[in-house]
Order: structure tokens, then sequence, then C-alpha cells
């Protein structure tokens, strides 16, 4: 019995130290920033492997309803803390799916106009025509009114022009 619970052990620990090498490796083909792909790496890994272990100390006949209720509270608690993360994940992935914009494009979100640097799953990035770099969080992009101003090759431009009543139009 012993010899089986090292067993299950080291076969959890493997599949956790995968599923987090696999997050990862979704996280930067995604191309996120490395330091939040590792952070996920090791969330996946080691959440994953205190599953893995109140799996085995169940199959080994224990009771675990302490474990099992500290692991659900986690869970609980983790998704609440991951809400805004959330949100703005799936917004890149409406981004990303329906191209409302692309790098390069002219865009304007609220108050701020520039070109579109980066588009990511969870940020995209604006550098401002008065060269400051602006950082977005897709879900604030999804909820603030957006305009594609280099959508279509031509926009009609309105200038104002004075002239005075006393001028000459032939010669002007």
């Amino acid at each position: 019995e012993i010899g089986a619970a090292l067993l299950y052990v080291l076969g959890g620990y493997a599949l956790s130290d995968w599923l987090g090498f696999a997050a990862r490796r979704r996280m930067l083909f995604f191309k996120m920033d490395q330091t939040t792909a590792l952070l996920l790496q090791r969330v996946v890994k080691w959440g994953s492997l205190a599953v893995a272990l109140s799996v085995i100390i169940r199959t080994l006949g224990y009771t675990t309803p302490g474990l099992d209720t500290v692991l659900a509270s986690s869970g609980v608690a983790i998704a609440f803390a991951s809400q805004t993360l959330l949100k703005n994940f799936i917004a890149g992935l409406f981004i990303l799916l329906f191209r409302p914009f692309k790098a390069g494009d002219l865009i304007k979100v609220g108050q701020i106009q520039g070109m579109v640097t980066n588009v990511g799953v969870l940020e995209t990035t604006v550098m401002a025509f008065d060269g400051i770099k602006v950082t977005y969080a897709n879900g604030q992009i999804k909820e603030n009114y957006l305009e594609n101003l280099s959508a279509h090759g031509m926009r009609r431009v309105e200038v104002g022009v004075t002239v005075s009543v006393l001028a000459d139009a032939e010669a002007t």
C-alpha cells in the first residue's frame, strides 16, 4: 500500500508539473509576458497538486472533509479575485475574434487618440499622439465608446475658413 501511495504521489506531482507547464506554454502562445506566465504556471501546478493529494489521501481510505473544505474555499476566493482578469481575458478574445481594430490602426477610446501598437489577450497598448504609451485593459475598451479612425481608407475632414465680406471671391 505504501508503494502504491508513493506511485500516486509521483504521478500526481508529474501531472501537476505538466499541467503547470502546459498553462505557461499557452500563456506565452497568447503573447502574455513571462512574469504572468510563470505566476499562472505556479498557481496551476500547486492547485492541481493539492487536488491530487486530496484524491490520493481519499484513495488510501482516509476521509478529508477539512482539506476538501479548504480547497473549495480557496477555489471560491481565487474565482472572486480573478473576476477582473477573466473579464479582461474574455474581452480580449472578443477583440481578437471580431477585430474591431488591429495593430497599426488609429483609434480613440475615451479621451485618448493614438495608434494601436499591441493587441493582447488581456490588454491593448496605444501610442497616443502626444507620445504617451497608454495600456488599456481589454475590458475597459469593451466598456467604453471605441472609434476606429482608420477603419476606412478615406475620411472626410471639415475645415472652417473665414472670409472677409470685402474680399474679392474671384481673386481668392
